[in-house]
């Protein structure tokens, strides 16, 4: 039987943490050696952004939440700004 630690850490350790797991998957690494950040426009979908960076929307949701990927919302859609996605594939470089 496994045991179950809890761990006590700040928001910021937390996303932090999710931040570097993810960045360290070589899925997220390899894809965007092969894409332009030229193909991004100014202010990108959900979808588009959800299909760039290879995630799910509702990780688009966590990561507005914890100011990773902040949104941008225009008449009740959701965008996400061409230089946060592009800060956020650039980070860990």
């Amino acid at each position: 039987m496994e045991q179950v630690q809890l761990v006590q850490l700040t928001p910021q350790q937390l996303t932090t943490m999710i931040t570097e797991a993810i960045q360290d998957l070589p899925q997220f690494n390899n894809s965007f050696n092969q894409v332009e950040s030229s193909e991004l426009k100014e202010l990108n979908s959900r979808k588009a952004t959800k299909e760039y960076l290879g995630v799910s929307y509702p990780c688009l949701y966590d990561w507005d939440k914890t100011k990773i990927l902040p949104k941008v919302k225009i008449g009740g859609k959701v965008f996400y700004r061409r230089e946060d996605i592009l800060r956020l594939v650039n980070k860990k470089g």
